[in-house]
């Protein structure tokens, strides 16, 4: 039973400790001050006492620093006696959580203080306040944030979905980044939601099992409610470093158990030191015999290794490192299988490098070909092209808003654009219309600039001439037999220069560009387009 004994006393006696509103120091107490001036202090602090003749504040710390304020040496009081730490907890939180301006902060500080010294849980406070669990455990997780982030919200920098959002991330780094986009940036709720999705794992990528994964705090679906962030971070993990060790763990145990089995198990550092290698997809024809039967009986042949993918999650692969091992008669393999089977590589990478030089030169020849309209037609256009900035091509954009006399502003828009457009003559948005339609090239695949070609009449005769960018995508061998194709290598004989191909690759290189051989009108193998069904003109393509 608490009595109540009411005295008055010094006010540097009184100590403050476990103040949920210690954030609010600054808070202004003009108001109150000059009342207690006028009229003293009318309703007293609630103390306890001490060692030493000191005394423990209860509740009343705003009447406190303002008696302070107004300078007063005394104030009246009124003693709990006797009461044990849980009644002292109570009382502090009855006095703390009904004031009207509190924060979720200085909420969460109370409940949290109150927790710890009665060693209650949460059920049991929110029957006793009448309050939802679902209310306390969102201003708990609050206080678990670091201190500047619990200033920005009591001071309206950030809201409480935004605290709550970054109470789920585990990476200190992490959070604080997020934390500055949220205050510089002034991203949303929603927003924040987002990039924190985008900065962790997928729980259905694990390749351990997630049934541990099951009601941890850091599991993005389990706490949606709490953290009112609806369904944005379901099934991602929040703790990376669990995650990633978990994962090691998984691969240590599955590693010991293909060990068990006599399959040989490489790091990806061992791997990466191995100069003959290739993977084994499961689509290859030979997957199955090599892992039913030739991974255990060969491991001089064949071993396993977890390579981390595209998303940094290690995943079994079977490597073969002896590649002539998967021939079904070793002793055949021969010389020249190897030299022809280099040469085919060779050649697919070549086919590779000309159809992406075929690609831009399409590119660049169809964008040359863009014919203008009517004037209006032309504004609009314009105006959309520019305000999209092609995102493939934004030097070129760059260089064609420059050359029509616009320019980016500080936030990257074009200031007042359409009427600047609307101000340009028709010749200058011909030229500019013409320039950023072409650039649309850049957004396009083979296929539909293949039509394109065809549509505007592409001749590859006249408009495509070997140059030595062209001539660089090839190996020397590669350049001899082009030389071949395109009868260089006769002109050199005739020139009495029998032993050129003998020479460095930029030495054959030059000798297409400067031996007087004329490079005009001459398209290779390579470089041809599949003539049109629809017309006879060369170069055209179909659709």
């Amino acid at each position: 039973m608490i009595h109540l004994d009411r005295k008055e006393i010094e006010i540097e006696k009184i100590v403050t400790k476990d103040n949920p509103r210690t954030i609010l120091d600054n808070e202004p107490l003009d108001e109150l001050t000059a009342s207690i001036r006028e009229k003293g202090v009318l309703q007293p602090v609630l103390l306890r006492p001490l060692e030493k003749g000191r005394f423990e504040l209860i509740s009343g710390s705003r009447r406190l620093r303002a008696a302070k304020a107004a300078g007063l040496a005394v104030i009246p009081y009124d003693v709990a006696l006797p009461a044990d730490e849980n009644e002292i907890a109570e009382m502090k939180l009855e006095e703390n959580i009904h004031r009207v301006d509190l924060t979720p902060i200085e909420e969460g500080a109370a409940f949290r203080e109150y927790l710890d010294k009665t060693k209650k849980d949460v059920a049991f406070l929110a029957k006793k306040i009448s309050k939802p669990a679902l209310y306390i455990e969102r201003r708990l997780a609050l206080v678990n944030l670091p201190k500047e982030h619990q200033d920005a919200i009591n001071r309206g920098k950030m809201t409480m979905g935004h605290g709550l959002a970054l109470a789920r991330v585990k990476d200190q780094k992490k959070q604080k980044e997020l934390f500055k986009q949220i205050v510089e940036d002034r991203i949303g709720v929603r927003e924040t939601i987002q990039r924190i999705s985008h900065h962790h794992i997928d729980l259905s990528d694990a390749i351990f099992d997630r049934k541990g994964c099951q009601g941890c705090p850091h599991n993005g679906g389990e706490q949606a409610i709490l953290f009112e962030t609806g369904t944005e971070l379901k099934g991602i993990c929040l703790n990376p470093s669990c995650f990633h060790r978990k994962t090691s763990e998984h691969i240590q145990e599955k590693t010991r158990k293909l060990q068990k089995q006599g399959i040989r198990v490489l790091s990806p550092a061992h791997l990466g030191t191995l100069k003959r290698k290739e993977t084994i997809s499961t689509w290859e024809d030979d997957y199955k015999e090599i892992v039913t039967k030739k991974l255990q009986k060969e491991p001089d042949n064949y071993a396993v290794a977890f390579i981390p993918g595209y998303d940094g999650i290690p995943e079994k692969t079977i490597v073969c490192t002896n590649p002539l091992a998967r021939a079904k008669n070793k002793e055949q393999i021969t010389a020249e299988d190897e030299v022809k089977e280099r040469q085919r590589k060779a050649r697919e990478k070549l086919k590779n490098k000309v159809d992406a030089y075929k690609q831009d030169f399409l590119i660049k020849t169809c964008a040359g070909k863009m014919a203008p309209a009517g004037k209006a037609v032309k504004v609009m256009a314009l105006y959309g092209l520019l305000l999209s900035r092609i995102r493939n091509s934004r030097e070129e954009m760059k260089e064609l808003i420059k050359e029509a006399g616009l320019k980016f502003n500080t936030w990257g828009a074009i200031s007042n654009l359409l009427p600047k457009l609307w101000g340009l003559d028709e010749g200058a948005l011909d030229r500019h219309l013409a320039k950023a339609a072409g650039l649309l090239f850049c957004e396009i695949g083979m296929r539909e600039l293949l039509h394109s070609a065809g549509e505007l009449r592409v001749d590859m005769e006249k408009e495509f001439q070997i140059d030595e960018a062209f001539l660089k995508l090839h190996t020397k061998d590669q350049l001899t037999t082009l030389a071949k194709e395109i009868g260089l290598n006769r002109h050199m004989k005739e020139k009495g220069k029998e032993e050129w191909a003998k020479g460095k690759r930029q030495e054959l290189i030059d000798a297409f560009l400067k031996e007087g051989f004329s490079l005009k009108g001459i398209v290779p193998k390579s470089m041809q387009l599949p003539a049109s069904k629809k017309r006879d003109k060369p170069g055209a393509v179909v659709a």
